[in-house]
């Protein structure tokens, strides 16, 4: 009685050690190029990411919009 006490104990205890809440984020970098597929370095910049549901022509579900700079190599 006393082995399956401490069993059970232990694969509890391994359950919620391993029950961790994933980050709620898209990580992304991506370089900003021209037309031509030169990197804008240093520019301002406007960025909108919207998920579809289903087509790309479906309800929006999420979008958000940001506003930030380049670095020197584009990104």
């Amino acid at each position: 009685m006393r082995k399956l006490l401490i069993f059970l104990l232990l694969t509890t205890a391994s359950y919620t050690a391993l029950a961790q809440i994933p980050p709620k984020a898209i990580n992304y970098q991506s370089v900003v190029r021209n037309a031509t597929g030169i990197p804008l370095p240093n520019q301002a910049i406007g960025i909108k990411f919207t998920i579809h549901n289903a087509t790309p022509a479906g309800p929006v579900l999420y979008a958000e919009t940001h506003a930030t700079n380049t670095n020197l190599l584009g990104l």
